[in-house]
């Protein structure tokens, strides 16, 4: 089983925020992984499950395609609450399937 998340690394200070678009196994190990490399804290991160990881890797690949005019660098995009959930919106809209997105952390085991 696989995930696609969306984690959010914000710098309070500079009132601007970071997100990362990604295809994970464990969403909670990946923050990890990836907060000794931010500078900012990743706070926020939400997940939906895919039993089939390719296309789990294919509503990923769409999700940034649709936001690739917020990219930063790689799979970080200037964190853009609407476009971010239009893009997903969007995504399980052209499948037909519902979007069930779990809060890491709460209900997602």
């Amino acid at each position: 089983m696989s995930n696609v998340y969306i984690m959010v690394a914000q710098n309070q200070q500079l009132k601007y925020s970071f997100a990362k678009i990604g295809v994970a196994r464990d969403i909670e190990s990946r923050i990890k992984q990836l907060q000794t490399g931010c500078p900012f804290k990743i706070g926020t991160a939400f997940g939906v499950k895919f039993d089939d990881e390719k296309l789990a890797y294919r509503v990923e690949a769409a999700i940034h395609k649709i936001l690739e005019s917020n990219n930063t660098h790689g799979e970080w995009f200037m964190y853009d609450p609407d476009a971010i959930w239009d893009a997903f919106d969007i995504v399980f809209g052209v499948l037909g399937v519902e979007l069930k997105m779990f809060r890491v952390g709460e209900s997602d085991g």
